[in-house]
């Protein structure tokens, strides 16, 4: 295992490596791909075996500038400005298959440098989790070995994500073993990592786990998972958190486009929550359905941040649950209908307030394809709102063109009841009309450029605007 210094100075390294290999991507791009990702094989090796490269990568590379503004009701008016950069890069060995390696890092930085997290913003997001104007963050740099034995199918090794169902981060070691056809087993560990929990230092946490499939039959399994998390606290009064984590869950497929599954957890003896899903596509019909049902049993307060990383700034989450149900059905190639129903309510009527709203929406939407002219798409929707205090209906639309390589440009707007953004926003917006205009252009060699304006009116007004480029290799 690692130890909390030397991982230490692996990351301070690693986001050194992650602006040398921004610049690397650039470079690669006036070299033909084949010269950048395949090794040169030797004259004597056999035909096929020149043919398959020994090593291969494959990514992107973003660069994304961000500036918003906000006018409160009382004529206040704020402003922020930031720079992000982002790098993806997956190296594999297709030849032998043994060797992966994977790294994603982002870059970003605060132009404005208001970092204090202790004044009132309507800007503040989760960036001002930390008291410098410059963030390097690595969510993923860790090395894959294949088939390390018959029965142990791949150890990784580095920082992780995203470990079985649940979402978290890691430095450590995670292996997958074949215990018998129908069954196999996760195990992992190491030093939890916590990229935007203020006064949050690197080796303080832990964490550990071990998950097993069972694969009854082609249309049946099931999976059990165990989580451990020790979270030390060093803002405020927040005291050190240990939490664990038991989960059930269960799929069956009725057909080759229906699936089924149910979920359930379990958290310090007590059941969190439980969310069931069905999903099916009937292609011979155009048709496709969606419903999901989640209920949280127990009130969600100050916890590890693996289980509930944004408490601190939103406050507990109370016992509610929520139904999502959606069909869409496809009339010939250019029309199609969607429908919709979704109603969430809070258990406890006194708990209501931020962030715990009863509400209901029901819409339906028309979309045409190649409307006017070819590849111009055409989409008008209806919402009813419901809610305690607040019963409203709603217009919606876009227009889209799509370009060739994936390009398309967007003009629409939308209305909101509560809008959420646990990003960009750390509140909630009510009662919101939003206008939005977007574009993505691509450019030669794998290059593409992008850009997007959005107006949010609500009882503040808000302005975003993005531009960014982005390569693809």
């Amino acid at each position: 295992m690692f130890g909390p210094k030397i991982l230490h100075s692996m990351l301070h390294q690693a986001r050194l490596v992650l602006v040398l290999l921004a610049v690397a991507v650039l470079v690669k791009g006036a070299a033909p791909a084949s010269a950048a990702t395949v090794l040169p094989a030797s004259a004597s090796a056999p035909a096929a075996s020149r043919e398959t490269p020994s090593i291969a990568a494959t990514g992107y590379f973003t660069a994304r500038y961000v500036f918003r503004s906000a006018e409160t009701a009382s004529a206040e008016h704020f402003r922020d400005q930031d720079v992000f950069g982002e790098l993806r890069m997956d190296v594999t060995a297709p030849r032998s298959g043994r060797y992966e390696f994977h790294f994603l890092g982002a870059v970003r930085a605060d132009l404005d440098n208001n970092q204090n997290v202790m004044s009132y913003d309507p800007l503040e997001d989760i960036g001002n989790t930390v008291t410098h104007r410059y963030l390097g963050n690595v969510y993923e740099a860790h090395l894959d070995i294949n088939n390390v034995t018959k029965n142990i199918t791949q150890v990784r090794l580095g920082r992780q994500a995203g470990t079985r169902d649940e979402a978290i981060f890691f430095d450590g070691i995670a292996a997958d073993v074949r215990v018998m056809p129908k069954v196999n087993m996760t195990f992992y560990g190491g030093a939890a990592v916590h990229f935007y929990e203020i006064d949050w230092k690197e080796g303080d946490d832990f964490l550990g786990g071990a998950g097993i499939d069972y694969t009854l039959s082609a249309w049946t399994g099931m999976s059990f998972d165990y989580l451990s998390v020790s979270d030390k606290r060093n803002y405020l009064t927040f005291t050190n958190q240990k939490d664990n984590l038991l989960s059930f869950r269960l799929w069956q497929r009725f057909s080759q486009n229906v699936k089924a599954t149910a979920k359930v957890r379990y958290q310090d003896g007590e059941t969190r929550d439980l969310a069931l899903r069905l999903l099916g596509a009937f292609p011979d019909s155009g048709a496709e359905v969606g419903a999901v049902y989640f209920r949280q049993f127990s009130t969600q307060e100050q916890q590890t941040n693996e289980l509930s990383p944004f408490t601190d700034v939103m406050g507990p989450s109370y016992p509610y649950q929520a139904v999502d149900l959606k069909l869409r059905k496809l009339f010939g190639s250019r029309y199609a209908v969607d429908v919709g129903y979704y109603h969430r309510s809070v258990l406890d009527s006194s708990n209501v307030g931020s962030f715990n709203r009863n509400y209901g929406r029901a819409s339906a939407a028309f979309t045409i394809t190649d409307f006017v002219f070819t590849n111009l798409s055409f989409m008008v929707a209806g919402d009813s709102w419901s809610s305690d205090s607040n019963d409203s209906s709603s217009l919606s639309g876009d227009l889209t063109y799509a370009f060739k390589r994936s390009g398309r440009a967007s003009i629409g707007t939308y209305y909101s009841l509560y809008k959420y953004d646990n990003t960009y926003q750390l509140e909630e917006h009510d009662r919101v009309r939003t206008y939005y205009v977007s574009a993505k252009l691509p450019l030669m060699n794998q290059f593409s450029v992008n850009g997007s304006y959005e107006l949010e009116k609500g009882l503040d007004t808000y302005h975003v605007m993005k531009a960014g480029i982005r390569y693809d290799f």
